[in-house]
């Protein structure tokens, strides 16, 4: 009788935690998809991992997951996470969407870091690229993946990433090197112009309308009522695109405003999922500064640019080269310009409120 009890509570412990992880495999699978997943065939790939997983712990290993909401929390994740990587080594396409919508936004911050302490020049289109096809060879390393090791999904597969950025790093010509010293001093003030579609597969409906307005206004206030200089405004952009003040002197300092103007405006276009004629209004009134002369554009009171370029006030502002508007120190120039942009953006959204 004494082990019959036994058994009942050992089975009962192993229910009572196989439902909490169903429940949460509900929960948050729903969340991700916006909709009930529980008729979904995916959704019996997770759920039969997760009741085979469970059979295999034994009652000292539950009761240690149960010990905390804090150790509860991150073995449920592990559990989950490892029952969705199942699904993808089982070819389950929903799985894979599962880990974008989940890890997207941390992935993505994991890579765009790495990439620069890698001196690895990545653009936004290169970093969701890369992740892509990082993705589409899960299947080949998920079983790799052990939940029993108590390293989270996120943990694992930042290491796998960091491997293959050591990797392409060593084949890339695309690496970028020291400027002599200048270092990068600006921010990037705002996390998202809204107008990437990376940014947009994993958010909720009410987050991606907000960055969508937010990016709108952000566009008209900068470029179709330019706020700023062309000069401040293209590398604003620029920045917007994640080039490095570094970056923009070694790449950009030898190109004419107008040059550098297109390239902005062609390279946003491309990412954006704005329609062109969109596009192309905002720019507008813009591109026709940079084909006026330098004196009707830069203001009678800004005194130090127009003392900077005293003998060039009657030349086109596209004519010019980004490098003639440095002083002494371009890297803090340019830190400079995207925060007086930054302040302009401010100072218009505080006056709507």
């Amino acid at each position: 009788m004494r082990g019959e009890k036994i058994m009942s509570e050992k089975n009962l412990l192993h229910k009572t935690f196989l439902e909490m992880l169903i429940v949460q495999l509900r929960i948050i699978s729903g969340n991700l998809f916006m909709r009930d997943m529980r008729r979904h065939p995916s959704y019996s790939i997770w759920k039969k991992y997760i009741e085979a997983y469970v059979n295999t712990l034994s009652e000292e290993e539950i009761q240690h997951a149960l010990f905390s909401s804090t150790k509860r929390t991150k073995i449920t994740h592990l559990i989950i996470d490892a029952a969705i990587l199942n699904g993808i080594i089982r070819g389950d396409l929903t799985s894979i969407e599962f880990l974008k919508r989940k890890y997207g936004i941390k992935l993505y911050g994991f890579v765009y870091n790495r990439a620069r302490i890698r001196r690895l020049s990545f653009n936004k289109m290169r970093i969701i690229e890369f992740i892509d096809d990082e993705l589409n060879q899960l299947p080949k390393k998920a079983k790799s993946f052990n939940p029993r090791k108590g390293h989270a999904f996120i943990t694992w597969y930042g290491a796998v990433l960091d491997h293959e950025l050591i990797d392409y790093a060593k084949k890339s010509d695309k690496i970028t090197y020291p400027t002599n010293g200048e270092e990068d001093t600006d921010e990037d003030f705002f996390d998202s112009h809204g107008d990437l579609p990376y940014d947009f597969q994993y958010l909720p409906p009410d987050e991606v309308f907000f960055r969508t307005e937010r990016g709108r206004i952000i566009l008209e206030s900068c470029f179709q009522e330019p706020i700023g200089l062309p000069h401040k405004l293209i590398c604003f952009g620029l920045r917007k695109m994640n080039y490095k003040p570094s970056e923009i002197i070694r790449q950009f300092s030898e190109k004419t405003i107008r040059d550098l103007f297109f390239l902005m405006k062609d390279e946003f276009c491309e990412t954006s999922f704005r329609s062109q004629s969109f596009l192309d209004h905002i720019f507008e009134n813009l591109q026709d500064q940079i084909e006026r002369e330098v004196d009707q554009v830069v203001l009678k009171t800004d005194m130090s640019t127009r003392n900077l370029l005293k003998d060039k006030l009657n030349c086109i502002v596209g004519d010019l080269l980004l490098q003639d508007f440095y002083s002494s120190k371009p890297a803090s120039n340019i830190s400079d310009w995207v925060k007086s942009i930054v302040r302009a953006l401010m100072k218009l959204f505080d006056s709507r409120e």
